[in-house]
């Protein structure tokens, strides 16, 4: 061996849980979503499941009206696209990847204040930044 030493990449992923690859599954492949509250860097978010391919269709149903030539227009057409591209897989065997987990109806929670929900807020958040979780839908009712 000589007193060179070799350089070697070494990539460094988060961990992913399991449960939560297992819901995003089921949500991409059979269009079941589940309420579930999320803890993230502090904060509680909380919704309801869906796939990313209706992720993407809801982002582009939102800009959908939008006039020829506009950056409205631009972004529906991008959205669409991408939901086609990346959740439409080309035979029944091929997988979609599940790096993210997509949400509808969000609210969001930071400390002691109350949810703040979002009309149509949806969200799209790596599976890896998810510190915890639990099933079902939080709200501000005691």
């Amino acid at each position: 061996m000589s007193e060179q030493s070799e350089m070697t990449n070494v990539f460094a992923s988060k961990m992913r849980d399991a449960d939560l690859n297992f819901i995003a599954n089921i949500a991409s492949k059979l269009g079941v979503g589940l309420g579930v509250t999320l803890f993230v860097k502090g904060a509680l978010v909380t919704g309801n499941t869906i796939s990313g391919k209706e992720y993407y269709e809801k982002i582009a149903e939102f800009f959908g009206d939008a006039q020829e030539g506009t950056v409205e227009q631009a972004i529906a057409n991008y959205f669409k696209r991408t939901g086609e591209a990346y959740y439409t897989p080309e035979d029944d065997d091929a997988s979609v990847p599940l790096n993210f987990l997509h949400l509808k109806d969000v609210a969001f929670r930071l400390g002691s204040e109350k949810f703040s929900h979002h009309k149509n807020g949806l969200l799209r958040i790596k599976i890896e930044e998810i510190d915890g979780f639990m099933l079902g839908i939080s709200s501000n009712e005691e």
